[in-house]
């Protein structure tokens, strides 16, 4: 974008001074004479030639203005009141100047009203000033699968909940996989810079936090490691987001699927010692399997991870060593934290076990359930195999059904689980010591044959072709902490499940040990065998209680 300004005569001799001290504008100026805004013609050619004004003759200046310079702030006499809440709110709010998809690429925020003092228009909206006292921000993350985030058309009740916590919610839209690699994690960077270009309007920002589950809170996390990371500003200039920083001050995530490059070879080291290898291609199944658990230490033994004591976490060529002990004793808390938490008598179960969900084709907002965009056909190699679906889900119920009862006590928990390892031909792999309430794993590869068995085959992660592009480091925290690529926030709350039947457990305490490492302030849990929750409480009520707790 151009624009034309007219500078008085009495202002040219400085507006000469200061071209003549960068002659390196004269080339641009001469290509540039012809703009869409207007053509004026010079009547000395002399004079233009060496960009000197003719006497008593206004002066053109091509001023040139960033694309940015389009980005619209949010109009503070366009907010409407949930009274009942007490929440103004503003939705369909463009964050960025040159949208690949204005559908999605929109964004809403939610303010407390003791933030505000607002004056109603008679319209039904009001006109709002921010008050001096400020508040932290939050950004819900709900990507299920990657798929894209249909942005609030309306008042949004888990933003609510939000804000009546006394934080500033934002719900931004954003692109889903399948729309280049890295455009979802930049929309939202380009959300969180479009809320700091209206620092000074909204009330004052206390830190902002991303948070997020399962897909979303993966993204979180890459958010949270990779603020004003250098691989994201191309994508970032591409849609015209605003010139500030992206980065967070915190990160809620619970069961975040983070190293997604690293799945497959980690689930192999974890439990593939547990699968049954049988059948004309045995023999290469098995050696498939043992190659990719050998990546995975060699890629954990390039990680220079280092325990809590400061001694370095490593394995073997035999897949044992101090990361693998490390891994145990992490199954070991969370087991400890289940029987702690009570109350006994207790029903037990295999609750938090992921069944993979079909396909929605790219363009489905995971968060309405409707279909938005264009919607290109899926590859056929990627449409799920129903009978491969069918035998999944019903070993599942298998496996539910086998760690599900009612026990009267913790002795009588871990009793079940030796008893059920025995049956399968296995041995006593945890012990219990009554007078101190203290269980210990002993062996932690048992655990992944009552609650991993591999279900799935060999590579799952990777021959799933329609999250190609999620395979890249850009989707990988790990490698952003790793490479010292982007400021990572200081606070971080993460929450996995142990018992997730063919998911790996490795990424949630790789990344947490990692963030350990590196200095930064980590709340980390597995919970055992039920859903990743706190108390009860919804994901956002739980987002909202840590969020406020960071002040």
């Amino acid at each position: 974008m151009r624009r034309t300004t007219l500078i008085a005569p009495a202002v040219l001799a400085l507006a000469f001074s200061c071209a003549t001290t960068k002659p390196e504008q004269t080339a641009e100026k001469k290509a540039e004479i012809v703009t869409e805004e207007e053509f004026i013609p010079k009547k000395d050619a002399v004079a233009e030639e060496e960009q000197i004004p003719a006497p008593d003759e206004e002066f053109v200046e091509e001023e040139f203005v960033p694309e940015t310079s389009s980005l619209k702030k949010i109009d503070m006499t366009k907010w409407l009141l949930n009274e009942e809440d007490g929440v103004f709110f503003q939705t369909g709010i463009p964050y960025c100047a040159n949208a690949a998809d204005t559908h999605h690429e929109q964004l809403a925020v939610f303010v407390p009203r003791a933030l505000f003092d607002a004056k109603a228009n008679g319209d039904g909206t009001y006109t709002a000033k921010a008050c001096w006292n400020g508040a932290p921000f939050a950004m819900k993350i709900d990507t299920p699968s990657f798929l894209a985030m249909k942005p609030a058309q309306s008042y949004s009740r888990e933003a609510a909940s939000i804000a009546k916590s006394g934080l500033i919610a934002v719900l931004a839209g954003a692109r889903g996989k399948g729309t280049g690699i890295g455009a979802a994690v930049a929309d939202f960077k380009a959300a969180i810079r479009f809320i700091r270009l209206n620092a000074d309007i909204l009330p004052p920002e206390k830190g902002f936090f991303v948070y997020g589950s399962d897909a979303g809170g993966a993204i979180a996390c890459v958010i949270g490691a990779s603020g004003d990371s250098a691989l994201y500003s191309s994508l970032l200039d591409e849609i015209g987001a605003a010139e500030t920083t992206d980065a967070v001050d915190g990160v809620f995530a619970t069961e975040p699927r983070t190293a997604l490059p690293l799945s497959d070879a980690a689930f192999e080291w974890s439990a593939g010692h547990a699968r049954e290898f049988s059948g004309a291609d045995a023999e290469e199944e098995r050696l498939k399997s043992e190659n990719l658990a050998r990546s995975f230490a060699e890629k954990i033994n390039s990680l220079s991870l280092a325990g809590d004591d400061g001694n370095a976490l490593t394995l073997d060529e035999s897949g044992g060593g101090p990361y693998a002990d490390f891994y145990r004793k992490e199954l070991t808390r969370s087991l400890n934290e289940f029987l702690a938490a009570g109350p006994f008598p207790r029903k037990t179960g295999l609750f938090a076990t992921h069944i993979a969900e079909t396909e929605k084709p790219q363009g489905e907002s995971a968060t309405e359930g409707m279909f938005a965009g264009r919607k290109p056909r899926k590859p056929k190699s990627a449409i799920p195999n129903i009978a491969e679906e069918r035998l999944f889900r019903e070993m599942t119920e298998k496996r539910q059904r086998e760690l599900s009862g009612i026990h009267d006590t913790p002795y009588d928990y871990i009793e079940s689980l030796n008893a059920l390892s025995l049956s399968k031909g296995g041995g006593r792999w945890v012990e219990y010591d009554g007078a101190d309430g203290i269980a210990e794993i002993t062996d932690w590869k048992a655990f992944a044959k009552l609650f991993q068995k591999p279900l799935r085959k060999i590579g799952a992660a990777a021959s799933d072709e329609g999250n190609f592009s999620l395979l890249s480091e850009m989707y990988d925290p790990m490698y952003f902490l790793c490479e010292k690529n982007g400021k990572a926030a200081s606070s971080w709350r993460i929450r996995g499940t142990a018992a997730r039947g063919d998911k790996p457990l490795t990424a949630e305490m790789n990344l947490a040990q990692l963030l350990k490492n590196n200095g930064l302030r980590v709340d980390f849990s597995l919970f055992w065998n039920d859903s990743a929750t706190d108390g009860g409480q919804g994901e956002d009520e739980q987002a909202a209680t840590w969020i406020s707790a960071q002040e």
